[in-house]
């Protein structure tokens, strides 16, 4: 949410905040799929 009020004063950027943030998402789902699939059991 802090991306996107730097953004809100100029609305060119708005664009690249959101893919900022669609990245990020992706990424930490990403690496929760990754943890989970190579856990190792004990």
């Amino acid at each position: 949410m802090v991306v996107f009020k730097i953004a809100l004063g100029d609305y060119t950027q708005m664009l690249a905040a959101f893919y900022l943030l669609v990245g990020v998402t992706i990424m930490i789902l990403g690496l929760g799929v990754f943890h989970k699939f190579t856990k190792v059991e004990k």
